[in-house]
């Protein structure tokens, strides 16, 4: 009997002891670690037609937006002094780190602020599909872009250079609102808002949109996304992402109440928490 022969009778006879199925034994013994979890997300990303055609039907709803707001300003007399602008969110809306979440898993590790910072360093992220085309036209129509992360102000001329490389627009300081004190992006928001009109939002993650989001649990979360349907591919347009975002974060928060003491959450419990989070019908 080869090795691989007695690995699966030995756990053929593990679930006859426990009166369980092989398949429910081997998949309990067997738990792949989160950074392989994350694998498919990350292959759709990477490759997946349908990622890259939700990427170009959110920046096609971002070209008529703006052409019904320049329109608007041409003919509208009260609006002819309104500034235009458009708001956007970076990693995973403009950005694509998905090479980021290779290096990741190839060493065997999820995010870390190391690991990140030196991707940033890097400069070396690829543009979302549409997000380059869709900004040189808003800023071909006088629209002005704000570059709205939570990137680290360290991290500003690095992304400034993988940006230009990537033939961004209005790549200036003066465009790009980093993280400071709060990770919250309402008060920038509310800046911008004080010169401009703002025509849309753009980004992965709902907290890139509206402050409803704000460390919010996935039960307010869902809620707060109903309560807005109208605006949805209107004023707030959402980019893919499966790989990571408040979404996830959202269904950790029960445990993190239960377990103030713990930095960081261990391995085994993000693949329990994840398990338990599936809902069976």
């Amino acid at each position: 009997m080869n090795k691989r022969l007695s690995i699966v009778a030995g756990l053929a006879v593990i679930a006859a002891l426990a009166f369980r199925p092989v398949s429910q034994a081997i998949s309990e013994m067997v738990k792949p670690a989160p950074v392989e979890q994350n694998m498919l997300g990350l292959i759709y990303q990477q490759r997946a037609a349908e990622y890259r055609a939700l990427c170009f039907q959110a920046y096609n709803l971002g070209m008529e937006k703006v052409d019904k707001a320049v329109y608007q300003k041409k003919h509208v007399s009260n609006l002819a002094l309104v500034k235009l602008a458009v708001v956007t969110d970076l990693d995973e809306t403009a950005l694509d780190n998905s090479g980021y979440a290779v290096r990741c898993y190839n060493e065997g590790h999820l995010y870390t602020d190391s690991s990140w910072n030196k991707w940033c360093a890097d400069a070396v992220a690829d543009s979302v599909p549409g997000s380059v085309s869709f900004f040189k036209y808003a800023d071909k129509k006088g629209v002005e872009i704000f570059y709205v992360s939570n990137r680290s102000k360290a991290a500003l001329a690095a992304t400034m250079e993988n940006m230009k490389r990537l033939g961004f627009p209005q790549v200036t300081e003066a465009h790009f609102m980093l993280k400071t004190t709060t990770s919250s992006k309402e008060e920038r928001r509310r800046e911008i808002l004080k010169t401009h009109r703002i025509i849309a939002f753009f980004g992965d993650n709902l907290v890139d949109m509206d402050k409803a989001f704000d460390k919010a649990p996935e039960a307010a979360r869902r809620r707060s996304a109903d309560s807005l349907r109208k605006v949805w591919g209107d004023r707030y347009i959402v980019l893919p992402n499966a790989t990571y975002g408040d979404w996830e974060s959202a269904l950790y928060m029960d445990y993190r109440k239960r377990h103030p003491e713990e930095k960081s959450i261990n391995m085994d419990s993000i693949y329990m928490l994840r398990k338990n989070s599936l809902i069976n019908y």
